[in-house]
């Protein structure tokens, strides 16, 4: 019996004798337009994220709000040695996510209104990011 056979076997016989919960990682982002302007979207290559209001002109064309939450996989949950998901990680899913509906949009950046680490239960916070979608 190979390795790999030995560990899905493994995996076979904890899920037969206790739950495994299987968690996904969170990325997602909702975005309101302004205005009556429709641009084509853009690569997420070609979005550019601010953290102040850049010193050129440029026109806003909506507001985004993204979040990400880190989880661990199932096999991360039977390694003894796994390091729990941190907010380096959701703040990583977040910002993709942000970028994505960015170049949804159209937009060539967003700057960053406001951002924070927010709890969504008893062991688990997410980031949240709102954003000003700008094209120039």
């Amino acid at each position: 019996m190979n390795v790999s056979s030995r560990l899905v076997t493994l995996i076979f016989l904890i899920g037969l004798s206790s739950p495994v919960v299987l968690l996904a990682d969170v990325s997602e982002a909702t975005h309101v337009l302004q205005g009556n302007d429709r641009y084509p979207a853009v690569s997420e290559g070609q979005v550019t994220i601010y953290a102040f209001k850049p010193d050129f002109p440029y026109k806003i064309i909506g507001e985004i709000e993204a979040h990400g939450m880190a989880e661990p996989s199932a096999l991360d949950q039977l390694d003894v040695f796994y390091k729990p998901t941190g907010e380096k990680e959701d703040m990583d899913l977040a910002m993709r996510a942000l970028k994505r509906d960015a170049a949804s949009m159209g937009a060539n950046g967003v700057i960053i209104v406001k951002q924070a680490q927010v709890p969504v239960d008893d062991s688990a916070s997410e980031r949240r990011i709102v954003g000003a979608a700008i094209r120039y």
